[in-house]
């Protein structure tokens, strides 16, 4: 019996010495698996930082819907579309502009843009104002028209579809158009100025003015304080979701003016330019 177990342990020696070789690597291994089963935080205090045990699956479901809420926000989704809406008086019904709105003649949508809320939903805020001066811009026999000298890079947006938002310069100022008319008939009507409604210590910072009445009464005032640049150029503002939106506004009684368009030497006979009468937020 002594020889046998002395042979039995001879012959399992290398077998123990082969796995005392392998352990350091096995528990590497097994260290490792350990690991990724939970989740862990806290990358200050080393590769894997400490261990968080497993929650409950209401706890998981409730930080979901959290997450898909706060893109939801961000992303411009119809929840930002209505938010802005009970801090205006107006209702949850409230609707974007459809694009049949913009699909009319150019002065008719220029008129009848008076009245209605420019919104801006930005990474700094929201930032909103109510349309009280416009212009119309026809097509190729429109003098002052940027699709008077034929498709460019910026103004073929013109012959697309309506309800597109428009943005050149001119002397260094960003001009905000609303693309008009049935696709291939060019069309835009230049918002001009509007009347402050939200963001408006936000549009103070960015216009780096104090008297609220020298905020937006001017198109290039009114992109600087409302943070639209070029790069909102083609965007579809009928769309819920857009960045840059127009809705209703209250229902109220004004009067329409109308006159020349300002700046414009070779002008049409008609008179294109559409103002709110007595608003003092109209450009001077």
């Amino acid at each position: 019996m002594p020889s046998m177990q002395l042979a039995l342990h001879g012959a399992t020696m290398p077998v123990y010495n082969s796995l005392l070789q392998l352990w350091p690597d096995l528990q590497c291994r097994l260290q490792r698996c350990y690991k990724h089963r939970f989740r862990f935080s806290g990358r200050a205090r080393g590769r894997w930082g400490a261990v968080e045990p497993p929650r409950a699956a209401d706890d998981l479901a409730g930080e979901a819907k959290e997450r898909r809420s706060r893109r939801s926000l961000t992303s411009g989704s119809s929840l930002v579309a209505a938010q802005p809406f009970a801090r205006f008086g107006m209702s949850k019904g409230t609707k974007v502009l459809l694009r049949s709105f913009y699909e009319r003649d150019t002065s008719e949508v220029a008129r009848a843009l008076l009245g209605k809320i420019l919104v801006h939903r930005g990474h700094e805020g929201i930032t909103s104002g109510k349309i009280v001066e416009t212009e119309a811009y026809y097509g190729g026999d429109d003098p002052a028209s940027r699709a008077s000298r034929g498709k460019t890079k910026i103004s073929e947006i013109m012959w697309g579809p309506a309800g597109r938002a428009f943005v050149y310069m001119v002397h260094a100022h960003d001009l905000f158009n609303v693309t008009t008319e049935r696709e291939n008939v060019p069309g835009a009507v230049l918002i001009r100025a509007l009347e402050p409604l939200e963001g408006i210590e936000l549009m103070r910072q960015r216009r780096r003015v104090l008297d609220e009445l020298g905020l937006t009464s001017g198109p290039g005032k009114l992109t600087q304080a409302m943070g639209i640049t070029r790069k909102h150029h083609g965007l579809d503002i009928t769309s819920p979701r857009s960045e840059l939106i127009i809705i209703e506004g209250k229902r109220e009684q004004f009067e329409v003016e109308r006159s020349r368009r300002i700046g414009v030497s070779a002008d049409l006979k008609q008179k294109l330019r559409f103002f709110v009468q007595s608003n003092p937020f109209v450009s001077k």
